[in-house]
Formats: C-alpha cells, sequence, structure tokens
C-alpha cells in the first residue's frame, strides 16, 4: 500500500530547484520502470532530500522507501579562551 504524502519539505530542501514538469515526467517513468533506487530522507519529520522522488513515486503507482536522519552528539565542546 502506498503510503500518503503527509510529509512537507524541510525548509532546507526548499533551497533546491523544482524539477520541470518534463523533468518529473522522466523520473517517474524511470521510477515506473526500475524501482526507486534511493529512500526519501526525513529529518523532523519533514522531507529533507527526495521531495521530488516521493512525488514521482505516487505518480508512478509505486512504494517508497523513507529513512529518518538523527542528529548525532559529537561529545566536542567549544572551549573557551
Amino acid at each position: 500500500m502506498i503510503e500518503t504524502m503527509k510529509y512537507s519539505p524541510h525548509k532546507f530542501a526548499k533551497l533546491v530547484p523544482e524539477p520541470s514538469a518534463a523533468e518529473l515526467e522522466e523520473l517517474t517513468q524511470d521510477i515506473a520502470d526500475n524501482g526507486l533506487r534511493e529512500p526519501v530522507v526525513l529529518f523532523e519529520e519533514q522531507v529533507l532530500d527526495g521531495r521530488s522522488r516521493m512525488r514521482a513515486c505516487h505518480k508512478a503507482g509505486s512504494s517508497y522507501k523513507l529513512e529518518s536522519l538523527t542528529p548525532r552528539r559529537t561529545g566536542r565542546t567549544r572551549s573557551r579562551s
């Protein structure tokens, strides 16, 4: 079953331009023929990478994999001078 598009784009994802209608159609056809190769990446419950892939999957009637990024703690602290 295909998940509904319930994720909005992350503010950083909006820095990348949307594909043209022709590019989105080409991506949709490629996903229909070959499946999705890269997962849709979420950060803070929003799409950070893959919003066009997600739309193309919906148009193609294909499922997609979600991958969530979580912040890592490095254990480093700032030194004060």
